[in-house]
């Protein structure tokens, strides 16, 4: 009981598998927070595991590209072809690292989301340099 109500408040992720979406380059796209338990006055954010788990919500740099919405769902303006090495396969990494979304409750008690992994498609629309 105790444990349940503790799962209640932190607004822990469930299923906790991973998630594998695919994105289009120059398209935009909603990447929806995992669904949690409960959702009852949390703080969310995003953070990329390669990037040392520097929030991508919160980081300026990737605004108005990139927003994240109240309910924790992320929103890129368009998906960059450079998306996928910037957030999951950075140069130089072996392997791919996710995405997690995450939440803080008013205790400060915080939930780790799944493991997010996306992969941009090329539209081939870019013009090559000549």
């Amino acid at each position: 009981m105790v444990v349940f109500n503790l799962l209640a408040v932190t607004g822990s992720f469930t299923p906790f598998t991973p998630i594998n979406v695919n994105m289009t380059e120059d398209e935009p796209f909603l990447l929806p927070c995992p669904p949690r338990l409960n959702s009852y006055r949390v703080e969310y954010d995003w953070t990329a595991v390669s990037l040392r788990q520097q929030s991508i919500a919160r980081n300026s740099s990737y605004a108005p590209r990139i927003l994240m919405e109240p309910n924790g769902d992320l929103l890129f303006s368009y998906v960059s072809g450079s998306d996928f090495t910037t957030f999951i396969r950075p140069s130089g990494e072996l392997g791919k690292s996710p995405l997690k979304c995450s939440t803080t409750d008013l205790f400060g008690i915080s939930a780790l989301g799944p493991d997010v992994f996306f992969y941009v498609t090329s539209t081939g629309k870019r013009d090559l340099p000549i």
